[in-house]
C-alpha cells in the first residue's frame, strides 16, 4: 500500500488506526528525491535564489539518471525568501529552502537572477520597488 506512494513527492508513509496508508509530503521549500526517502530530512532543501511553494513536490529524473530539482528560479529584482518575511526592510531572504520570491523593497536592487538578498543602491542612486 504505502510503496505506491512512495514516488518522491513524499518522504514517509504511515498507517493510520484503520491500517490506511497516510503518506507525508516534502514541504513547501523543499522537494522529494526519485524512489522517495524514509522522514522529512530526506527531503532536499532548494538552492539560493530558488523557492518551491507547493508541497509535495518530487524530482524529476534527468539524463544519466541524476535527480534535477524542482525549485523555481527568482528573477533579477526579487529575492527568495519565505512566508514569515513580509518585506524586511534589510532585504535577506534565506539561502535555501525558500517558499516564495518577493520584489526588492524601494532603494534596494540586485541585478541577478537566483538571489537571496537585495543590496541598497550606490549613494547618489535608486531603484523602484522590484527593480534592477
Amino acid at each position: 500500500l504505502c510503496s505506491a506512494m512512495d514516488n518522491g513527492d513524499f518522504y514517509t508513509c504511515e498507517m493510520d488506526n484503520d491500517g490506511d496508508p497516510t503518506c507525508l509530503a516534502c514541504p513547501a521549500g523543499k522537494y522529494g528525491v526519485a524512489g522517495g526517502g524514509v522522514n522529512e530530512d530526506s527531503c532536499i532543501l532548494c538552492p539560493r535564489g530558488q523557492y518551491q511553494d507547493t508541497p509535495g513536490q518530487a524530482a524529476t529524473v534527468c539524463s544519466a539518471n541524476t535527480d534535477c530539482d524542482v525549485c523555481i528560479q527568482c528573477g533579477a529584482g526579487s529575492y527568495a525568501t519565505d512566508e514569515t518575511d513580509v518585506g524586511a526592510p534589510d532585504g535577506v531572504g534565506l539561502t535555501s529552502g525558500a517558499t516564495r520570491c518577493v520584489p526588492c523593497a524601494a532603494g534596494r536592487m540586485n541585478g541577478l537572477s537566483e538571489a537571496f538578498q537585495c543590496l541598497p543602491c550606490a549613494a547618489g542612486k535608486y531603484a523602484g520597488e522590484g527593480q534592477t
